[in-house]
């Protein structure tokens, strides 16, 4: 998604078990180049991917409430194939470039 103020905010999810390396995030427009762009994450983990506890979002465990403070974005350089993010587990992550 593009906002009016130009930041672009992608959600990559992996749903499977078994898939342990980078995910490539390629934004139109993006000059993928690292010059000018870079990306903050913030991911949501939990145990499981049908977890009800023991989630984080952002670093930050998620209350029964659903509130939480995040931590400190990871942050990411643009490379020559865009956005290189690390997945390790079943997760989910939203990247905002911008």
């Amino acid at each position: 998604m593009r906002l009016p103020d130009g930041t672009v905010k992608v959600l990559v999810d992996n749903l499977d078990p078994a898939f342990r390396g980078d995910a490539s995030v390629v934004i139109d427009g993006d000059r993928h180049d690292g010059a000018t762009q870079s990306a903050r994450v913030q991911r949501l983990d939990g145990g499981a991917l049908d977890a009800n506890s023991d989630t984080t979002f952002g670093g930050a465990t998620v209350s029964s409430e659903g509130t939480f403070t995040p931590k400190a974005p990871l942050r990411l350089k643009a490379g020559p194939n865009g956005y290189a993010l690390p997945i390790d587990s079943p997760s989910a992550a939203v990247l905002t470039v911008g």
